[in-house]
């Protein structure tokens, strides 16, 4: 790890230690000669990297866009991911879960906490949609049924057609 960080990051590593848990990767800090602390995400073998690129782009998006998201360190040739010996890693700027840092879903979303998280989604949703990754196309039409019945206004869709009536 601190090989890696050192030659394609210029980051030199004091201390790592396991950082908070990923669902796909195995996450570390790494806390350099001069105390700051890095975020470091390393990849398994396997792993789609363009596709990892492509998410690390996003995120950067929505910190463009006033989302407040960890800035992610680019290697000594502009990559975001760099990979040696097997081993593919990112590396972000580290943020202390504390009152004066991140706040999480640990802590619960209570009070004002429920409209900060509103707005922090409305904003991020508004920013990927314009992304040229946020914009999805159906592979197939859709059409779709409404009624006004007594029962309230709905809308059925399904790919290809509207739903058919139940068979007597």
């Amino acid at each position: 790890m601190a090989g890696i960080l050192a030659l394609s990051y210029r980051i030199t590593v004091a201390h790592v230690s396991e950082g908070p848990a990923g669902t796909a990767t195995r996450n570390y800090v790494a806390e350099d000669r001069e105390g700051r602390n890095w975020f470091v995400k390393s990849y398994p073998a396997g792993t789609e990297l363009a596709k990892e690129r492509q998410a690390l782009a996003l995120g950067e998006s929505a910190g463009l866009g006033g989302v407040l998201v960890p800035a992610e360190r680019q290697t000594v040739t502009g990559d975001v991911i760099a990979s040696a010996g097997g081993l593919s890693v990112s590396v972000a700027e580290y943020v202390e879960g504390t009152s004066e840092g991140a706040h999480t879903a640990e802590g619960g979303l209570i009070g004002e906490r429920w409209a900060a998280a509103g707005e922090a989604v409305g904003r991020l949703h508004r920013i990927l949609a314009r992304h040229p990754a946020g914009r999805h196309a159906l592979s197939r039409p859709v059409r779709c049924a409404t009624s006004n019945g007594p029962a309230g206004g709905w809308r059925s869709c399904s790919p290809g057609g509207p739903p058919r009536a139940a068979a007597p």
